[in-house]
């Protein structure tokens, strides 16, 4: 009966998730096809590459964030925990980190500015006036992660979604007032973004103190042990962060020195893709992941790997759905929602990119299972180097000037390479099934996979003309897809769970 009302919370959950990511995604792509005309293909690059600079020092956010979820989970899974300690322990260590990356990036930050970026002449103050906006309300909003991680430790999300429908909504409309405005338009952008997420940083703040008082009651925690254990793990963590956002960031700078800021927007505009497209199949992976941690913590190891597995595999297939209905016209997509004005190479960038979304799905479940048993070192470690290798390894290619797009190519065989890494570490470490995972995970994804490379092989081959036909057949791949993925991704106990839910649904509105 428990597993029962868990499994509904996490469907609930899901449903929120995926409402916030539609309603973000839409609105997203809205915003960034309308600041791609504003700022043009410079500055919109401009504008990204300092974005990523401000990333490189403030990756330990995510970090420390993913450390803080995963400790409140623990806590609240034990008889005897103490939310309010761990909360207050996190939330020191985050000023004092929010302090030393304020200081190191005013002085690197700046450092790479003047010597490295690759910049249009008299564009330089822009950048440097962008950095210095954004860099102060980063700070701010590391010190505020305790707070949404308390949120989604507690399984709000329905609030956590609220807060960010409203914030991107507000990016939309000071978008559009941009086109009424006059003088430097990129200052503006930087400025209201950077008022836009403070003043999100803020809603969560509120949120927490209206919510959960006791819990956030500020009090020095001057246990050492408390904040080594914290430290420690959270040191992995951060090397696993600091590793993605090597990767992710430094290959945008790697872009910019070796092609300049035009090619940095067609692999910013593929990055975006990547992002909501991993935010897709992410909704299931977060919506599941407080569960797998406090499961773990009550010493349920069969409802543990029950989660890892199912939410590994529904991963996948979520992305796989995504993936052949844009692969089916990517060219018209892209033209349909940036306009006339898509860079060179962005469709090549794209593609890429969406084969690395599949590839990276496959971690779905993994992450958080590996997190809740608490032994990082080695998963850090061995992503952290390949990660670097393949970063290592671009710089290579573009010395002998190797086309732009073959960094993801790199990225996605070293993803594959990790992911290995990954089952076998597992199963040294913790006696992970790794047979039993790859089955109940992968082979179904695998299946479903090669059936819609067949579809998308026939599909193209038709030369579908006209804009209403191409979107038609776009449509009709996805639906197709579900179907497959229904009936054949998934378990026939899962497709009775879900006919019977949907029915239920229909005689309530009746």
């Amino acid at each position: 009966m428990a597993a029962n009302k868990d499994n509904i919370k996490i469907a609930k959950n899901t449903v929120v998730v995926y409402v916030r990511l539609i309603v973000t995604a839409i609105v997203g792509l809205l915003t960034s096809r309308y600041v791609l005309q504003i700022l043009g293909a410079s500055d919109f690059g401009l504008y990204s590459v300092i974005g990523g600079v401000i990333a490189m020092f403030t990756f330990i956010a995510g970090s420390l964030q993913a450390t803080t979820i995963r400790f409140i989970n623990y806590e609240m899974g034990r008889p005897d925990g103490d939310v309010n300690r761990i909360f207050n322990t996190v939330l020191q260590i985050h000023v004092l980190f929010a302090i030393v990356i304020f200081v190191l990036a005013e002085v690197l930050g700046l450092y790479y500015i003047y010597n490295y970026l690759n910049v249009e002449s008299g564009k330089l103050d822009d950048a440097l006036f962008v950095f210095h906006c954004s860099m102060t309300v980063a700070c701010l909003g590391i010190v505020n992660v305790p707070y949404q991680g308390l949120l989604i430790a507690h399984e709000k999300f329905f609030l956590s979604a609220c807060i960010d429908i409203v914030n991107v909504l507000c990016k939309l409309i000071m978008v559009f007032m941009l086109f009424f405005a006059t003088g430097n338009v990129l200052r503006l952008y930087a400025i209201g973004m950077s008022l836009l997420t403070f003043l999100s940083f803020m809603a969560y703040f509120v949120a927490c103190r209206i919510c959960w008082p006791s819990e956030i009651r500020q009090k020095l925690v001057k246990s050492i042990a408390q904040h080594k254990e914290i430290l420690i793990f959270n040191n992995y963590t951060l090397l696993s962060t600091a590793s993605l956002m090597a990767r992710n960031q430094g290959s945008n700078l790697l872009i910019n020195y070796f092609f300049g800021t035009v090619v940095n927007a067609a692999y910013v505009i593929s990055n975006m893709v990547l992002v909501y497209v991993n935010m897709f199949a992410g909704c299931f992976d977060q919506a599941s992941a407080p569960q797998i941690t406090q499961n773990l913590s009550r010493g349920d190891r069969d409802r543990t790997l029950y989660l890892v597995n199912h939410t590994c595999r529904i991963c996948i297939l979520l992305v796989e759905i995504v993936y052949f209905a844009m692969m089916a016209d990517l060219d018209f997509i892209l033209h349909l929602w940036l306009g006339e004005r898509v860079p060179e190479s962005t469709d090549t960038f794209c593609h890429l990119t969406l084969l690395l979304a599949v590839v990276s799905a496959t971690s779905g479940g993994l992450a958080q299972y590996i997190n809740a048993i608490g032994r990082l070192k080695w998963f850090s470690i061995w992503m952290s180097t390949w990660y670097m290798i393949g970063l290592v390894v671009a710089v290579f290619l573009y010395k002998n000037h190797v086309d732009a797009t073959s960094i993801l190519i790199v990225f996605i065989v070293a993803d594959l390479v990790n992911r290995v890494c990954q089952l076998l570490l597992l199963r040294r470490l913790s006696k992970f099934p790794v047979l039993s995972f790859v089955r109940e995970a992968y082979l179904r994804p695998m299946i479903v996979f090669v059936i819609g490379c067949g579809i998308l092989f026939a599909y193209q081959n038709v030369g579908v003309q006209g804009s209403l036909w191409r979107f038609t057949g776009i449509v009709s791949i996805a639906v197709l897809m579900a179907l497959i993925v229904f009936y054949i991704g998934m378990y026939k106990n899962e497709r009775i769970k879900i006919q019977h839910v949907i029915i239920n649904k229909i005689k309530e509105r009746r």
